[in-house]
């Protein structure tokens, strides 16, 4: 859209916004999963961020998907 790149922000930025605000949120709160992304292939959840080949990637899992098939597969995406 128009506004994306007024209102857009990077993923590490939204993640640790998400989590700080988790944390500091009642217990009910704490049940919720996100942030969650919207792509083509369907919606994603940022679970975190980790490291592999002493690489850091996020750790991504498709809650809702085209393919039924990749729904609660996690995965890693390049983190920038």
């Amino acid at each position: 859209t128009v506004s994306r790149d007024y209102f857009g922000l990077k993923l590490s930025r939204t993640l640790d916004t998400y989590q700080q605000s988790v944390r500091e949120a009642s217990g009910l709160a704490k049940a919720t999963r996100g942030p969650p992304i919207s792509a083509y292939p369907g919606k994603l959840c940022v679970e975190g961020v980790t490291k592999t080949n002493e690489q850091k990637v996020f750790v991504l899992i498709m809650i809702q998907a085209r393919d039924p098939k990749l729904v609660n597969i996690p995965f890693f995406s390049d983190f920038d």
